[in-house]
């Protein structure tokens, strides 16, 4: 059954969002429950696939294990870093790679439910600043939401970043004065 959010039935206040940021060596996982319009739960998860191993090889354990989780835990939506400018294009083509066998293990149930983020546009929506560095990404989650966090990886902040970037922008929750978690 796929989820139409814009269903009349659907409640934006109760719901799991996932925050996936892509790559060919680590791929950062993060899911927010929201529950009455709050975070009631935040998991973030770091998958790891070796670089001993070919790249195909890689792609493919990085969507098996993105398919294991959406078996798990079942997120309502799916918010995913879009693909970004680099210099090197054997890079961005193995990034690319990466970003379809998400896509792909996603399934076809996902189709509508997923969306995609820029990583200026996911830290503008969280930081209000779209050029934060990574140390400035973990202190305004942790600042938005009123814990210390700490995480194993860039990778898994970033999706931090892009499950509450997309449940910001969904919920239009967007923070009055952004900058308040710049000076804290």
């Amino acid at each position: 059954m796929k989820l139409n959010l814009l269903d009349k039935n659907f409640d934006r206040n109760n719901r799991v969002i996932m925050g996936i940021d892509p790559g060919t060596i680590n791929c950062g996982c993060a899911f927010l429950t929201i529950r009455d319009g709050k975070v009631a739960r935040i998991k973030t998860q770091l998958i790891k696939a070796e670089n001993k191993f070919k790249l195909i090889e890689r792609v493919m354990m990085i969507g098996d294990k993105i398919r294991d989780l959406i078996q798990e835990i079942s997120p309502d939506e799916v918010a995913v870093e879009s693909l970004i400018y680099v210099k090197n294009p054997k890079a961005l083509m193995a990034l690319a790679q990466a970003r379809g066998a998400i896509l792909s293990a996603l399934g076809t149930n996902y189709v509508d439910r997923i969306s995609e983020y820029s990583p200026n546009l996911a830290k503008s929506l969280v930081t209000g600043h779209g050029h934060a560095d990574k140390e400035m990404v973990q202190k305004g989650l942790s600042l938005s939401l009123g814990i210390n966090l700490t995480f194993s990886s860039y990778d898994e902040s970033d999706a931090l970043l892009l499950a509450m970037g997309h449940w910001y922008q969904t919920k239009n929750l967007i923070p009055q004065n952004k900058a308040e978690f710049l000076r804290a």
